[in-house]
């Protein structure tokens, strides 16, 4: 119950210990902030860019949707394997996951600088590393991978033990040492990612489906539709990750924020975006 409460509330503790009349998980706050991505091309290198394309509902300058392909779906579904630490520090303390930011300041702060039994494992907490297995194809967000395991068998010939040992040179059941290290395979080298190569719709809550002719058309019943263009790098999906976090309007506050938009809003757009 603790790690629940931890995320969506600002009293973790009172809110497990003392609360005893409601078992109901507390509403997280509303949270207001202003994002800094706009609907416009980003910049960066060609091949840390992942092309979308947003379909704005004009009058409300909302994100009624955007079409992608695999490589986009893959950087969403990438966000249910980040260590947590390896969120916060990247929103820089700031993820909005109620006590979990107190608990990375805690980590980093003076008082507690002595308190770590050795630099490792403070380091394991600010700085963890990314499971190797979980990598994509166009990943985006700069970060340090786990170094894979190493795994060893027994070489013996006829030995049907069928273990294998994370440390070398053990003694097997049939009294051999185990010091065949195994190669493994790697899952990315025939296909990256989750999911297979089509093209998806993502809503602006994150419903991810793939894209049919009668879901779009229930979509698309809105007047005054834009598509725009829009290509993602780190920047984009920091935010997306931001917002994820804290919001249903996701794409909408990622990248169409009140202050971009008024900068640079849609009606400047117009001449290079399709009415749908």
């Amino acid at each position: 119950m603790l790690q629940s409460y931890h995320l969506i509330s600002e009293n973790a503790l009172t809110n497990v210990f003392l609360i005893r009349e409601n078992d109901n998980l507390p509403k997280k706050k509303n949270s207001t902030f202003s994002l800094i991505a706009g609907p416009k091309l980003s910049s960066g290198p060609l091949l840390d860019i992942v092309g979308i394309k947003l379909i704005v509902d004009k009058r409300k300058n909302k994100v009624v949707y955007a079409e992608c392909k695999q490589d986009f779906i893959d950087i969403l579904f990438s966000f249910l394997t980040y260590p947590s630490g390896f969120v916060i520090k990247k929103l820089n303390g700031k993820s909005r996951i109620a006590s979990l930011d107190n608990l990375f300041g805690s980590v980093v702060s003076n008082p507690m600088a002595d308190c770590f039994k050795t630099l490792e494992s403070k380091q394991h907490l600010v700085n963890p590393r990314i499971p190797s297995n979980f990598r994509i194809s166009k990943f985006l967000i700069k970060s340090t991978e786990a170094r894979p395991l190493k795994y060893y068998m027994c070489r013996t010939p006829g030995c049907d033990c069928n273990e294998v040992s994370l440390v070398g040179n053990v003694l097997c059941k049939c009294k051999r040492i185990t010091n065949k290290r195994l190669k493994i395979m790697d899952p990315r080298s025939s296909s990256y990612g989750f999911v297979s190569d089509a093209t998806y719709i993502v809503t602006d809550d994150l419903v991810i489906t793939p894209l049919d002719i009668s879901t779009l058309i229930s979509m698309i019943a809105v007047e005054d539709l834009l598509e725009v263009p829009f290509n993602v790098n780190e920047k984009e999906v920091l935010l997306l990750l931001e917002a994820a976090l804290s919001s249903q309007a996701v794409l909408t506050d990622a990248f169409l924020s009140e202050e971009e938009t008024s900068k640079n809003g849609i009606s400047s757009i117009d001449d290079d975006c399709v009415l749908v």
